[in-house]
């Protein structure tokens, strides 16, 4: 967080832009949620959950970052840290955050498994990822980075892995297909984002105070995670200067 800060000012005092590529938030599928989201397409929101498996950490060989293998903080750092810049985009600030990790591999230092459990107002939500997980869903058909599920009192929305996007409000059922090439869409998306601010001034999704948010709910799970307690946002920050 220090290291963040001292950035930030420094580019305030350079007079320079800052924004963080995190481009989760722009990957089109989550753009769509958003949408339904803010039209009430399921009524008012109560719960939420990101899951994400795969086998890379004990996969033969290893990470193809081989970086990876010494990191002392890893998947919550690495992925857990797009997700909840995402929930964050879509739901709002987290009052609130238990976590639990575990590190399954023997060839890694940091966490391979962890799970975030946040109360963003009136949302339960939970993000569920794994490195060391058999995936029950053909690797090379994967086109969105997770499952997610949506619940509200008056329907449903699913992002399954292979692009597809359902709402369903148990009188209709309406589905979205995103293509193989939509998470490319979702960084070029982020890309555009920042040149439209470079141009017109628009403040970034993803400048600098956003960015110390997302990065204390990462922190703070850790925090949470390593010391078993709830980690109250913003009152508990001093515990992780």
């Amino acid at each position: 967080m220090k290291e963040l800060d001292e950035m930030i000012e420094y580019c305030e005092k350079s007079n320079v832009r800052f924004m963080v590529n995190e481009n989760g938030r722009f990957q089109p599928w989550f753009r769509k949620i958003k949408s339904l989201v803010d039209d009430k397409a399921i009524g008012n929101l109560f719960y939420a959950k990101i899951e994400s498996r795969s086998r890379a950490s004990l996969a033969d060989g290893g990470f193809s970052r081989s970086f990876f293998h010494k990191m002392p903080q890893l998947i919550t750092y690495e992925l857990g840290v797009h997700f909840l810049d995402t929930f964050r985009y879509l739901f709002g600030e987290a009052e609130h955050i238990y976590s639990q990790m575990a590190r399954i591999s023997d060839t890694i230092e940091g966490e391979d498994v962890a799970f975030v459990a946040m109360k963003q107002g009136k949302i339960m939500s939970l993000i569920d990822m794994s490195w060391a997980s058999q995936p029950v869903f053909d690797e090379s058909k994967k086109v969105s980075w997770c499952n997610c599920r949506l619940e509200g009192d008056r329907g449903t929305i699913i992002l399954h892995e292979d692009g597809t996007l359902i709402l369903n409000t148990g009188i209709d059922e309406e589905k979205f297909v995103f293509g193989g090439n939509s998470e490319m869409l979702g960084y070029r998306g982020a890309l555009e984002h920042f040149v439209y601010g470079l141009r017109s001034g628009f403040v970034f999704e993803t400048e600098g105070d956003q960015t110390r948010r997302t990065l204390e709910l990462v922190f703070g799970a850790y925090d949470s995670a390593k010391n078993n307690r709830l980690y109250r946002v913003g009152e508990d920050k001093n515990r992780l200067n």
